[in-house]
């Protein structure tokens, strides 16, 4: 079938209600009804994304992004559809979506809605002390499932390409920023399940709630990477959140994971964005900057901390440092990650490494 698709003048939200009847013999049951609720949540980006209900979300993918005769946009949502549907049996304790993909006139993919809302740092930071260990736990706990999932079972692809491991580009980069890598990391760190892209904006929660977390979603790159690899976007929202995480985690998962593994491929992901979008993204390289330069600056007060901590003898202690300078140092501990960075757009950063691949 030769596929439509909706762009900026054809699209409306009457039209997209019309193309969904139309294909929902395609569909276990129906998600639009004579009196059903549809409302456009947006337009940017690679898809026309639309609330029915507040039961169901449907994506309709524009006619933007074409290569081989074929929409990339379309692709990507099959690919999503296919995952979702292998790993969903094994995840249990965390509500995720199953993609259904119509490959209709006017294709497009429908789920059912995680209730909840994307975690702001703003948000994260006003919860109580509570509800930030029940979030970490909670996000553990899924981290644990997700990374369990029997590959022998399962048809994922290889998201090697996601590792970031420290090649000497990598470190020649961080270098440039008085950066280098940890050398006391596993190197032979094993291959798991990995959702790929652990960030807040995929993450459903409800803020008056102690266990805040809802759900998750948008799995389009979760396949087979190290893992390790679930870990450093955690790391980027909050970097003491992470910490808590990774603590959780290794009370549960027979496979620990150590902060420098997390921390190198922070370091590694930062590098590597940087490589991709110079001399085509200045706002991302700046983004990333800023980034490495609050790492310096949280690594260099986490190492006074921890040496102030070290101080085993009370007296010592006192002498070398105060109660009010080591509330200073904790303090700063807390606000050093909580610095505004700029806004990334991933997927334009993908197109930049695409066209980079095919030039």
């Amino acid at each position: 079938m030769n596929n439509s698709f909706f762009n900026n003048d054809t699209f409306s939200v009457d039209a997209a209600i019309s193309a969904i009847k139309q294909s929902q013999a395609n569909l276990s049951k129906p998600i639009v009804e004579t009196n059903s609720s549809v409302n456009l949540l947006t337009a940017t980006g690679q898809f026309y994304v639309m609330d029915i209900d507040d039961k169901y979300i449907a994506r309709f993918p524009k006619e933007e992004i074409h290569r081989a005769g074929e929409s990339q946009s379309l692709n990507e949502l099959k690919v999503e559809s296919k995952i979702t549907k292998s790993i969903s049996p094994y995840i249990k304790k965390t509500k995720i979506s199953n993609i259904s993909v119509v490959n209709a006139q006017y294709p497009f993919a429908v789920h059912q809605k995680i209730k909840g809302h994307k975690l702001t740092k703003s948000d994260f930071n006003n919860l109580s002390d509570g509800q930030k260990d029940f979030y970490a736990k909670d996000l553990a706990v899924f981290l644990a499932e997700l990374h369990n999932v029997p590959l022998d079972k399962v048809n994922l692809p290889d998201r090697k390409d996601l590792n970031f491991d420290g090649s000497p580009e990598v470190q020649n980069t961080l270098g440039r920023y008085g950066l280098s890598l940890h050398t006391d990391v596993n190197l032979t760190e094993d291959s798991v399940c990995c959702h790929n892209d652990l960030h807040a904006g995929n993450v459903g929660v409800d803020l008056n709630k102690q266990h805040i977390l809802q759900g998750i979603f948008d799995f389009g790159m979760c396949g087979i990477a190290n893992r390790s690899s679930d870990f450093y976007k955690i790391f980027d929202f909050d970097k003491n959140l992470c910490s808590k995480v990774i603590e959780q985690y290794n009370k549960i998962s027979p496979q620990a994971v150590n902060l420098h593994d997390v921390e190198n491929k922070y370091l590694s992901w930062c590098a590597t964005n940087i490589q991709m979008a110079e001399g085509n993204c200045p706002q991302i390289v700046s983004a990333m900057e800023t980034k490495l330069q609050d790492f310096k600056q949280w690594q260099a007060i986490k190492n006074k901390l921890n040496h102030v901590r070290s101080k085993s003898n009370v007296s010592q202690l006192s002498s070398k440092i105060s109660l009010k300078e080591l509330r200073g140092v904790s303090s700063s501990l807390q606000e050093a990650p909580n610095k505004p960075h700029i806004a990334i757009n991933a997927h334009a950063l993908k197109l930049t490494r695409d066209k980079r691949q095919y030039n």
